[in-house]
Protein backbone atom coordinates (compact mmCIF):
# COMPACT_ATOMS: atom_id res chain seq x y z
CA UNK A 1 0.00 0.00 0.00
CA UNK A 2 2.74 2.32 0.72
CA UNK A 3 5.03 0.97 -2.16
CA UNK A 4 5.99 4.24 -4.39
CA UNK A 5 8.20 5.02 -6.56
CA UNK A 6 9.88 8.44 -7.01
CA UNK A 7 13.39 9.99 -8.21
CA UNK A 8 15.82 12.85 -7.35
CA UNK A 9 16.46 14.98 -10.35
CA UNK A 10 18.40 17.90 -11.17
CA UNK A 11 15.55 19.85 -12.16
CA UNK A 12 11.64 19.64 -13.44
CA UNK A 13 12.88 18.78 -17.07
CA UNK A 14 14.11 15.82 -15.31
CA UNK A 15 11.83 15.10 -13.16
CA UNK A 16 8.83 15.19 -16.55
CA UNK A 17 11.15 13.05 -18.06
CA UNK A 18 11.64 10.74 -15.32
CA UNK A 19 7.47 10.42 -15.50
CA UNK A 20 7.60 9.37 -18.61
CA UNK A 21 9.81 6.57 -17.75
CA UNK A 22 8.19 5.35 -14.72
CA UNK A 23 4.70 5.34 -16.01
CA UNK A 24 5.13 3.00 -18.53
CA UNK A 25 2.76 0.09 -17.99
CA UNK A 26 4.31 -3.36 -16.72
CA UNK A 27 2.93 -6.84 -16.29
CA UNK A 28 5.42 -7.03 -13.39
CA UNK A 29 3.22 -4.49 -11.81
CA UNK A 30 -0.06 -5.56 -10.97
CA UNK A 31 -0.71 -2.12 -9.25
CA UNK A 32 0.35 -0.14 -12.42
CA UNK A 33 -2.42 2.48 -12.98
CA UNK A 34 -2.42 5.04 -15.87
CA UNK A 35 -1.39 8.72 -15.25
CA UNK A 36 -4.01 11.34 -17.54
CA UNK A 37 -2.86 13.29 -20.37
CA UNK A 38 -1.96 16.67 -18.90
CA UNK A 39 -4.63 19.89 -19.12
CA UNK A 40 -3.87 22.28 -21.22
CA UNK A 41 -2.62 24.92 -18.42
CA UNK A 42 -3.58 27.95 -20.70
CA UNK A 43 -6.41 28.25 -17.66
CA UNK A 44 -4.22 28.47 -14.15
CA UNK A 45 -5.14 25.78 -11.42
CA UNK A 46 -6.33 27.47 -8.13
CA UNK A 47 -3.70 26.62 -5.39
CA UNK A 48 -4.61 26.09 -1.55
CA UNK A 49 -1.48 26.53 0.63
CA UNK A 50 -1.36 25.79 3.75
CA UNK A 51 1.87 26.48 6.14
CA UNK A 52 0.48 24.02 9.10
CA UNK A 53 -1.51 21.25 8.21
CA UNK A 54 -3.27 19.35 11.10
CA UNK A 55 -1.98 22.18 13.72
CA UNK A 56 1.45 20.26 14.93
CA UNK A 57 3.65 23.59 14.17
CA UNK A 58 5.88 24.61 11.34
CA UNK A 59 9.43 25.91 11.60
CA UNK A 60 9.54 29.47 10.75
CA UNK A 61 12.26 29.25 7.98
CA UNK A 62 9.58 25.94 6.76
CA UNK A 63 6.58 28.53 6.93
CA UNK A 64 9.04 31.23 5.09
CA UNK A 65 9.49 28.96 2.11
CA UNK A 66 6.36 28.49 1.45
CA UNK A 67 5.71 31.64 1.67
CA UNK A 68 8.18 32.62 -0.65
CA UNK A 69 6.01 29.63 -2.89
CA UNK A 70 2.93 31.10 -2.60
CA UNK A 71 4.40 34.54 -3.98
CA UNK A 72 5.72 32.79 -6.77
CA UNK A 73 2.87 30.96 -7.93
CA UNK A 74 0.81 34.09 -7.73
CA UNK A 75 3.27 35.65 -9.67
CA UNK A 76 3.10 32.87 -11.94
CA UNK A 77 -0.54 33.62 -13.02
CA UNK A 78 -2.01 30.83 -10.29
CA UNK A 79 -4.96 31.84 -8.14
CA UNK A 80 -3.56 31.65 -4.53
CA UNK A 81 -5.76 30.73 -1.66
CA UNK A 82 -4.35 30.55 2.41
CA UNK A 83 -6.28 27.98 3.73
CA UNK A 84 -6.21 27.56 7.82
CA UNK A 85 -6.00 23.56 7.63
CA UNK A 86 -6.22 19.99 5.19
CA UNK A 87 -9.31 17.85 5.80
CA UNK A 88 -7.99 14.54 8.23
CA UNK A 89 -3.97 15.46 8.44
CA UNK A 90 -4.24 13.90 12.00
CA UNK A 91 -6.01 10.80 11.29
CA UNK A 92 -3.69 10.65 8.04
CA UNK A 93 -0.60 10.00 11.17
CA UNK A 94 -2.00 7.71 12.99
CA UNK A 95 -3.54 5.67 10.28
CA UNK A 96 -1.04 5.64 8.71
CA UNK A 97 1.48 4.48 11.59
CA UNK A 98 -0.90 2.04 12.61
CA UNK A 99 -1.47 0.49 9.31
CA UNK A 100 2.44 0.86 8.90
CA UNK A 101 3.32 -1.11 12.35
CA UNK A 102 1.25 -3.80 11.61
CA UNK A 103 2.98 -4.97 8.52
CA UNK A 104 6.30 -4.09 9.79
CA UNK A 105 5.73 -6.66 12.83
CA UNK A 106 5.28 -9.73 10.25
CA UNK A 107 8.08 -8.68 8.40
CA UNK A 108 10.99 -7.73 11.23
CA UNK A 109 12.91 -10.55 10.73
CA UNK A 110 12.89 -10.16 6.76
CA UNK A 111 13.83 -6.29 7.26
CA UNK A 112 16.84 -6.98 9.78
CA UNK A 113 19.11 -8.17 7.26
CA UNK A 114 18.97 -5.22 5.12
CA UNK A 115 19.11 -3.13 7.60
CA UNK A 116 21.44 -1.41 10.91
CA UNK A 117 21.22 -2.61 13.90
CA UNK A 118 20.23 0.96 14.92
CA UNK A 119 17.38 1.40 12.83
CA UNK A 120 15.80 -2.19 14.07
CA UNK A 121 15.80 -0.73 17.88
CA UNK A 122 13.95 2.03 16.66
CA UNK A 123 11.62 0.05 14.15
CA UNK A 124 11.04 -2.35 17.33
CA UNK A 125 10.13 0.46 19.75
CA UNK A 126 8.01 2.44 16.82
CA UNK A 127 5.74 -1.02 16.88
CA UNK A 128 5.73 -1.05 20.19
CA UNK A 129 4.69 2.55 20.60
CA UNK A 130 1.73 2.33 17.74
CA UNK A 131 0.68 -1.31 18.65
CA UNK A 132 -0.24 -4.00 16.39
CA UNK A 133 -3.74 -4.04 14.79
CA UNK A 134 -5.79 -6.97 15.75
CA UNK A 135 -8.07 -8.09 12.50
CA UNK A 136 -11.07 -6.01 12.68
CA UNK A 137 -8.33 -3.04 14.03
CA UNK A 138 -6.98 -3.58 10.58
CA UNK A 139 -9.87 -3.41 8.86
CA UNK A 140 -11.47 -0.75 10.40
CA UNK A 141 -7.89 1.04 9.50
CA UNK A 142 -8.92 0.62 5.56
CA UNK A 143 -11.65 1.77 6.06
CA UNK A 144 -10.64 5.22 7.86
CA UNK A 145 -8.25 4.99 4.72
CA UNK A 146 -10.89 4.92 2.09
CA UNK A 147 -12.58 8.12 3.94
CA UNK A 148 -9.10 10.39 4.65
CA UNK A 149 -9.38 9.64 0.63
CA UNK A 150 -12.71 10.56 -0.41
CA UNK A 151 -12.33 13.68 1.86
CA UNK A 152 -8.85 15.01 0.38
CA UNK A 153 -10.15 13.87 -2.97
CA UNK A 154 -13.22 16.16 -2.46
CA UNK A 155 -10.58 19.40 -1.11
CA UNK A 156 -8.83 19.08 -4.50
CA UNK A 157 -11.94 19.50 -6.12
CA UNK A 158 -11.53 22.89 -5.04
CA UNK A 159 -8.12 23.41 -4.71
CA UNK A 160 -6.41 20.97 -7.46
CA UNK A 161 -2.84 21.76 -6.68
CA UNK A 162 -2.38 21.98 -2.68
CA UNK A 163 1.02 23.50 -1.50
CA UNK A 164 2.31 22.66 1.98
CA UNK A 165 6.01 21.84 2.86
CA UNK A 166 7.33 18.65 1.89
CA UNK A 167 8.57 18.46 5.88
CA UNK A 168 7.75 20.96 8.64
CA UNK A 169 11.21 21.05 9.95
CA UNK A 170 14.28 21.90 7.91
CA UNK A 171 16.36 19.08 6.80
CA UNK A 172 18.91 17.38 8.65
CA UNK A 173 22.22 16.70 7.99
CA UNK A 174 23.70 13.22 7.29
CA UNK A 175 23.75 10.73 10.40
CA UNK A 176 21.54 13.66 12.61
CA UNK A 177 18.50 10.92 12.32
CA UNK A 178 16.14 10.30 15.17
CA UNK A 179 17.77 8.22 17.70
CA UNK A 180 14.92 7.20 20.10
CA UNK A 181 11.24 5.71 19.07
CA UNK A 182 9.83 9.29 20.74
CA UNK A 183 12.50 11.57 18.69
CA UNK A 184 11.06 9.59 15.47
CA UNK A 185 7.40 9.99 16.51
CA UNK A 186 8.02 13.98 16.54
CA UNK A 187 9.77 13.28 13.06
CA UNK A 188 7.17 11.00 11.86
CA UNK A 189 4.93 14.16 12.55
CA UNK A 190 7.08 16.85 11.00
CA UNK A 191 6.59 14.33 8.01
CA UNK A 192 3.06 14.76 7.55
CA UNK A 193 2.37 15.91 4.33
CA UNK A 194 5.08 13.13 2.82
CA UNK A 195 2.50 10.87 4.85
CA UNK A 196 -0.35 12.47 3.11
CA UNK A 197 0.80 11.47 -0.38
CA UNK A 198 2.04 7.90 0.94
CA UNK A 199 -1.28 7.04 2.26
CA UNK A 200 -3.07 8.44 -0.26
CA UNK A 201 -1.41 7.25 -3.38
CA UNK A 202 -1.99 11.33 -4.53
CA UNK A 203 0.91 12.92 -7.15
CA UNK A 204 3.20 15.02 -4.13
CA UNK A 205 6.29 16.73 -5.91
CA UNK A 206 9.05 18.25 -4.20
CA UNK A 207 10.32 21.86 -4.95
CA UNK A 208 13.51 23.27 -3.84
CA UNK A 209 12.73 26.76 -2.85
CA UNK A 210 15.49 28.19 -0.22
CA UNK A 211 18.68 27.56 1.53
CA UNK A 212 19.89 26.98 5.18
CA UNK A 213 23.17 25.87 5.79
CA UNK A 214 23.42 24.84 2.50
CA UNK A 215 20.38 22.89 3.20
CA UNK A 216 17.60 22.72 0.56
CA UNK A 217 14.23 24.05 1.93
CA UNK A 218 11.65 23.14 -0.13
CA UNK A 219 7.68 22.81 -0.50
CA UNK A 220 5.77 20.31 -1.87
CA UNK A 221 2.81 19.93 -4.51
CA UNK A 222 0.09 17.48 -4.15
CA UNK A 223 -2.96 17.26 -6.66
CA UNK A 224 -5.50 15.27 -8.16
CA UNK A 225 -5.57 11.76 -8.57
CA UNK A 226 -3.63 10.63 -11.75
CA UNK A 227 -3.31 14.29 -12.57
CA UNK A 228 1.10 13.69 -12.32
CA UNK A 229 1.36 15.39 -15.49
CA UNK A 230 -0.12 18.71 -14.09
CA UNK A 231 1.60 18.80 -10.79
CA UNK A 232 5.35 18.18 -12.70
CA UNK A 233 3.83 21.63 -14.97
CA UNK A 234 3.06 23.56 -11.87
CA UNK A 235 6.29 22.37 -10.44
CA UNK A 236 8.40 23.66 -13.85
CA UNK A 237 6.68 26.90 -13.43
CA UNK A 238 7.16 27.23 -9.60
CA UNK A 239 11.16 26.52 -10.99
CA UNK A 240 11.61 28.79 -13.67
CA UNK A 241 9.39 31.69 -11.32
CA UNK A 242 11.68 30.81 -8.20
CA UNK A 243 15.03 30.38 -9.96
CA UNK A 244 16.48 28.30 -7.07
CA UNK A 245 19.92 27.10 -8.17
CA UNK A 246 20.62 23.54 -7.25
CA UNK A 247 24.16 23.45 -9.11
CA UNK A 248 26.19 24.40 -5.89
CA UNK A 249 24.29 21.45 -4.08
CA UNK A 250 24.86 18.97 -6.86
CA UNK A 251 28.56 20.27 -6.54
CA UNK A 252 28.76 18.92 -3.06
CA UNK A 253 27.23 15.39 -3.96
Amino acid sequence: MFHTQGVMVRNMADAQLAHEVLIKQDPRDPWWAPSLPASSGIEKEKVAVCIDPGGFGTDPQVARAVEVAADAMASAGYDVTFVDDIPRIADVIRVWASLLMTECAQATEAIRPLTTPKFMRILEALIETHGILDLQGFIKGFRERTGILRDIDLFLEDYPILLTPVSCIPPMHVNAEPETAEAMTTFIQAQRMLLTGNLTGLPALAVPVLADDDLPIGIQLMGRRYRDRDVLRVGADLEREIGFDLSKLWDRL
